[in-house]
């Protein structure tokens, strides 16, 4: 199907998913971004080498911390959803945590509905969506429900959370899937962060991961 790129000024479009080598610096025109930005340096990363810069626990500032929920205009969507939260600490290539990164994330539904007119030329994304901003150490925290899977298709793609990361320092662009997905039948792909779901330790129905971030310098 047609996936909605990040929701900007109320229009959506085609994102197309990166398939870049880890340290390929990749330049952009500024349309597969959905806006008029400049290009942008995008590269992907490999969730064990973020995780080798350090250790990525510890609390997130509050203002680091996104709800998702509906784009302006749009209403919350009624499908019923695994609660799901998906933590990690944003880094640049030396390891160092970076303050700031503006991360944009979106996705379906918990019944693989990105938003109305979902299927069709005229969707509207997104029912989960949300922009915020690494804190002071780089910490982030995203509060949400499980992807579901695209209706409509057989096999559907994995299950996935969009996520674009920008910085001064540079860029990523990936899906954050995850590694009991039926449907991850590759899970090395570029583009893929591969996130392992547990079950919370204040509340088991709740399912944590963690997705660290390394961006290339731009």
């Amino acid at each position: 199907m047609t996936e909605p790129r990040r929701p900007t000024r109320g229009t959506t479009g085609v994102f197309r998913r990166p398939r870049v080598l880890l340290g390929l610096a990749l330049a952009l025109a500024a349309g597969a971004c959905g806006d008029d930005t400049p290009p942008t340096v995008v590269a992907t990363t490999v969730p064990a080498l973020a995780g080798g810069c350090a250790d990525s626990t510890g609390a997130v500032d509050e203002s680091a911390t996104l709800e998702l929920g509906p784009a302006a205009g749009l209403p919350a969507t009624t499908a019923p959803g695994e609660p799901m939260v998906i933590s990690g600490r944003v880094y640049d290539v030396s390891c160092t945590p970076l303050e700031g990164v503006t991360l944009h994330v979106w996705q379906t539904d918990g019944a693989g509905v990105y938003g109305p007119g979902h299927g069709t030329d005229t969707i509207e994304c997104c029912y989960l969506q949300g922009t915020v901003r690494s804190d002071a150490a780089g910490r982030y925290r995203l509060v949400t429900v499980r992807p579901g899977h695209y209706q409509g298709e057989s096999p559907p793609p994995p299950a996935h959370i969009h996520l674009d990361a920008r910085h001064q320092q540079g860029a990523l662009q990936a899906e954050i899937v995850f590694s009991d997905d039926p449907y991850l039948s590759n899970p090395d792909l570029d583009g893929y962060l591969v996130v392992t779901l547990d079950p919370s330790a204040d509340d088991p129905a709740v399912q944590e991961g963690t997705a660290d971030l390394i961006l290339t310098p731009s």
